[in-house]
C-alpha cells in the first residue's frame, strides 16, 4: 500500500503543473496604452470561476495595448471594436490521447487581451505568408467582425528585453503559451515540438510556444476544450482547415501557394491525428516518473 502511495506521489510531481500558476496569470495585464484607432484601453482579466474550482474566466476587451496599423485600410477594409470576450477554460488541463483541431475564430487569448486565431485564412491559406502585406506593424489585424487578432508571432506584445522565455497566453483548452525558447533559454523549431507546437519541460510542464515557422502558435489542441468555453469559438471536431492548401488563390494567386516561405520556415505535413506527438509526450513523462520512483525505492 504503502509503495502505491509513493507511486501516485511520484507521478504526480513528474507530471508538473499543467494549468496557468499564480504567477502566470500575473502577466495577463494590459499595458497602459489607448488604440489609436479606437481611443480606448485595452482591459484583460484571468479570474477564477465563483461557481466552478475547475474553471479559470478569460475576460478582455479585445483592445491592443500596442501601435497598429490604421484600420480600415485599402489592404484591409475591417476596423477594430472593441469585444466583450469572456472565455471559460480549464484551471487543470489534461493532455488528452487524441488531439483536436482548431476552428476559425480565436482559439487562444494573449496576455494582453487580444485574440488568437490559427494559422489559416479563410481560404485555408497559410497566414503567415499569404497574409503578411495585411498584417501591421505588429503582426495583427481587424477581422470582419472588428476582433484585433495574431496569426503569427506577435512582435508588440512584450517590451523588449522580456520577449521570447515568458508567457505570452493560453489556449482554450488551458495550457500556456510561451515564446520560441526553452526553460534553457535555448531557441525551439519545430523540431523541437509536438504536432500542436507544444512540448513537455523538464519539470513535466506542458506548454505551447510560438516560433516563427508554421503553424507559429498552435497546430491542434492538445488538451479538452470546455462546451461552455464562450462566445465566438467554433468546434473542435469539425473545423474548416486542417492544413494549408498546396495552392492558394484566395489572393489572385494560383502559382504554388504564394510567396516562398521566410528563411528557416518549414511547412510541415501533418496528418492531423497528432498520436506521435502525444506518444512522445507519454515517453517523456513515463521515463521521468520511472527514474525517480527507482531513486526513491531503491536509492
Amino acid at each position: 500500500m504503502f509503495k502505491l502511495l509513493v507511486l501516485a506521489l511520484v507521478f504526480a510531481i513528474t507530471q508538473g503543473t499543467l494549468g496557468l500558476t499564480t504567477d502566470e496569470r500575473k502577466y495577463f495585464k494590459a499595458r497602459p496604452y489607448p488604440e489609436q484607432n479606437t481611443g480606448i484601453q485595452g482591459t484583460v482579466s484571468v479570474d477564477d470561476d465563483p461557481r466552478d474550482a475547475k474553471v479559470l474566466i478569460l475576460q478582455s476587451n479585445g483592445i491592443p495595448d500596442h501601435d497598429t496599423g490604421t484600420f480600415p485600410a485599402p489592404s484591409n477594409p475591417n476596423s477594430i471594436e472593441v469585444q466583450s470576450f469572456n472565455w471559460r477554460i480549464p484551471k487543470n488541463p489534461t493532455i488528452q490521447l487524441e488531439t483536436s483541431c482548431l476552428p476559425m475564430g480565436p482559439i487562444a487569448m494573449a496576455t494582453n487581451g487580444v485574440a488568437i486565431y490559427n494559422p489559416f485564412t479563410i481560404g485555408c491559406c497559410d497566414a503567415g505568408t499569404e497574409e503578411l502585406d495585411l498584417f501591421d506593424m505588429c503582426t495583427g489585424h481587424p477581422s470582419p467582425s472588428g476582433q484585433y487578432h495574431y496569426h503569427i508571432f506577435p512582435k508588440c506584445l512584450k517590451d523588449f528585453g522580456d520577449f521570447n522565455s515568458t508567457i505570452f497566453g493560453v489556449a482554450f483548452d488551458g495550457f500556456p503559451i510561451y515564446g520560441p525558447e526553452d526553460e534553457f533559454g535555448n531557441e525551439l523549431t519545430n523540431a523541437d515540438l509536438d504536432a500542436c507546437n507544444g512540448r513537455t519541460d523538464t519539470y513535466g510542464n506542458y506548454r505551447y510556444h510560438i516560433t516563427n515557422e508554421y503553424p507559429y502558435f498552435m497546430g491542434c489542441y492538445s488538451g479538452r476544450v470546455r462546451k461552455d468555453v464562450g462566445n465566438n469559438v467554433g468546434s473542435t471536431t469539425d473545423c474548416q482547415c486542417l492544413e494549408p492548401v498546396d495552392v492558394c488563390t484566395e489572393f489572385g494567386g494560383g502559382g504554388g501557394g504564394g510567396p516562398p516561405p521566410h528563411p528557416g520556415q518549414i511547412i510541415i505535413d501533418d496528418p492531423g491525428d497528432g498520436a506521435g506527438a502525444i506518444s512522445a509526450n507519454i515517453a517523456v513523462l513515463v521515463m521521468a516518473a520511472s527514474t525517480a520512483i527507482f531513486r526513491i525505492l531503491y536509492e
